[in-house]
């Protein structure tokens, strides 16, 4: 199986573009980590080889996003897709109180975790599936911490 992965240009482009989302909330922006990337391309590899995501996922270190996608053959994602599907979880959450734990929403919350400092991304392309998995250090989504860590939109933006 020829597989293709990230290049430069696609993580640059997602790094950018994830940190305008961290920007609308007044949080840091994320750096990368060529060490994370290294985990994260691994974890996106071994997913295209369909390895379950359990199975895959060995490392409980990183908080992660992962985005599966199907496309027509050789179309290129835009970087903008995972991130856009992500951040629009923001509609199941409510920034008053603490989610319960089966909400539809840590993907967004692990997008913008104030605590979180850095990230790798991995991506995998064959024909027309696409994957991607941004793993997040620190950990977000921890019980207890969500009030303090996943703050509102700024009024300025």
């Amino acid at each position: 199986m020829k597989v293709a992965a990230a290049n430069p240009v696609f993580i640059k482009e997602f790094l950018k573009i994830h940190n305008e989302y961290r920007y609308r909330h007044g949080v840091e922006p994320l750096k990368l980590s060529r060490n994370i990337c290294k985990i994260s391309q691994t974890h996106a590899n071994c997913l295209m080889e369909g390895t379950t995501v359990e199975q895959a996922s060995s490392n409980q270190k990183y908080g992660e996003n992962i985005y599966m996608a199907n496309s027509l053959p050789d179309t290129l994602l835009n970087p903008n897709e995972p991130l856009r599907e992500w951040y629009n979880e923001i509609s199941n959450y409510d920034f008053t109180q603490e989610p319960d734990p089966s909400s539809k929403c840590k993907n967004f919350t692990q997008m913008i975790w104030k605590d979180s400092k850095e990230i790798g991304v991995g991506f995998v392309s064959f024909e027309h599936t696409h994957i991607v998995v941004a793993s997040y250090s620190p950990c977000g989504n921890i019980g207890g911490r969500y009030l303090e860590n996943v703050l509102p939109v700024r009024e300025d933006t």
